[in-house]
């Protein structure tokens, strides 16, 4: 009997709190003493609590979809970096006058004579394009084992530049730093991060970019290795590094080229709203033998560069030797126009790269839905379905106090007719 008389004690202190507590619905559905008024609230309180479940359940699971917005805006400056501006000559070696003379060959035969002697040795189960295609592969290799005696037969910034114009002012060839890459011999950087910094313009149009006039040298019949004479531009930061595969731009001789640019800014969310990291510098970002390799061999992570290595990497597993993806198409005809033109078009070229406007297109992407949005709308279905706030929740934390309160007095004081009031 008093243990029934001490759990009717408790379950009175329940039903005060719920009478009393702040959560609409709950204290009418306990007062009534009506069955039918009973039946009502507990229909509406269901059905309240059902809808605010549902939209819980979806604000959780939107939340932990991490899912991104793009925000797009646009940006007009004062002043825009302009980029850094690579140039390689199609043709890596210097023929300076036709049928001058010229002791290139005759050195580059001492130092390559019986590598070149195997290299081009035609095969007679290939076709010619066949042929071609690995003579071309294996003089990549070629200029990347003598990279340091090839560097001074190919063409110098004094051979090609022939004027520059940068933001109305001339240019020297001081302004440039070179590079060597396989398969072009040098090639210039203009507008790299020095001591005085990234070079900015303020206004656009033609005058106000780089102009260039560039030389690319007198075709001749002994070195024709290339597939047309010109040069291969490549505009990018300053920051990464230019590939032929995928950011020449190609300038044909006899012309004058005008590329306009616009900058753009793209700033992405890492893991787990993306694929993307944060810090593309550092080894411990992602577990990939290739992305190591590519941040040892580059000092950061760049995807045209890993995807490089990855398609060579497969290739030389497979067959150890160059990409054949041009095997077994038809060679072209040979050209039978001999018609002579004049010296100047046929190795003179001209390009203007310049903005076409001061602005700046950033792309952005923020998380759909933050930690404290997702609280805010826990709080504010809890609110509109059910009444209830932060401090209800505390009304709960209070309910349980008074019961432990309780069975703490009626233990240590034996008090079985102990009135409950707190």
């Amino acid at each position: 009997m008093e243990r029934k008389s001490n759990n009717n004690k408790i379950e009175n202190l329940v039903v005060e709190s719920l009478e009393s507590t702040t959560g609409h619905g709950i204290p009418n559905l306990v007062r009534s003493k009506s069955w039918p008024i009973k039946i009502f609230w507990f229909i509406c309180l269901s059905l309240s609590i059902g809808f605010c479940v549902y939209n819980l359940t979806i604000s959780i699971v939107d939340y932990f979809s991490f899912i991104a917005v793009t925000k797009i805006s646009f940006e007009r400056l004062d002043a825009i970096e302009f980029p850094t501006v690579t140039f390689c000559n199609k043709n890596p070696f210097l023929v300076r006058i036709p049928n001058s003379q010229n002791n290139m060959e005759e050195n580059l035969r001492n130092k390559s004579k019986e590598f070149f002697d195997s290299l081009l040795k035609l095969n007679s189960s290939e076709s010619s394009f066949e042929s071609f295609s690995r003579l071309s592969y294996n003089y990549s290799y070629i200029t990347l084992q003598f990279q340091k005696y090839l560097s001074k037969v190919s063409f110098s910034i004094d051979d090609m530049l022939l004027s520059c114009r940068f933001n109305n002012f001339k240019c020297t060839k001081n302004d440039f730093k070179i590079m060597f890459v396989a398969g072009l011999g040098n090639c210039y950087k203009f507008n790299l991060a020095t001591k005085t910094g990234i070079e900015k313009t303020t206004i656009p149009g033609q005058k106000n970019g780089l102009m260039l006039e560039l030389f690319s040298g007198y075709l001749n019949e002994t070195y024709d290795l290339i597939r047309s004479s010109g040069m291969q531009l490549f505009i990018h930061n300053s920051s990464t590094i230019p590939f032929a595969e995928f950011d020449a731009i190609n300038l044909p001789t006899g012309y004058e080229t005008d590329i306009w640019i616009s900058k753009q800014r793209v700033s992405k969310l890492p893991s787990p709203y993306s694929d993307c990291i944060q810090n593309i510098f550092s080894l411990d970002s992602f577990d990939s033998y290739l992305y190591e390799k590519c941040v040892n061999l580059f000092d950061r992570y760049q995807q045209k560069t890993c995807l490089l290595l990855c398609y060579h990497e497969y290739v030389k597993q497979q067959c150890g030797c160059y990409s054949p993806d041009a095997f077994n198409i038809t060679f072209i005809q040979a050209c039978e126009n001999t018609n002579s033109t004049a010296i100047g078009c046929e190795s003179v070229l001209a390009v203007n790269v310049f903005y076409n406007d001061i602005s700046l297109n950033v792309i952005k992407e923020f998380s759909a839905k933050t930690f404290e949005q997702l609280v805010a709308e826990i709080g504010g279905f809890l609110g509109l379905c059910m009444g209830i706030s932060l401090l209800s929740v505390v009304e709960i934390f209070e309910l349980i106090f008074k019961i432990i309160l309780f069975k703490s007095n009626y233990k240590d004081n034996g008090d079985h007719n102990k009135v409950l009031s707190y």
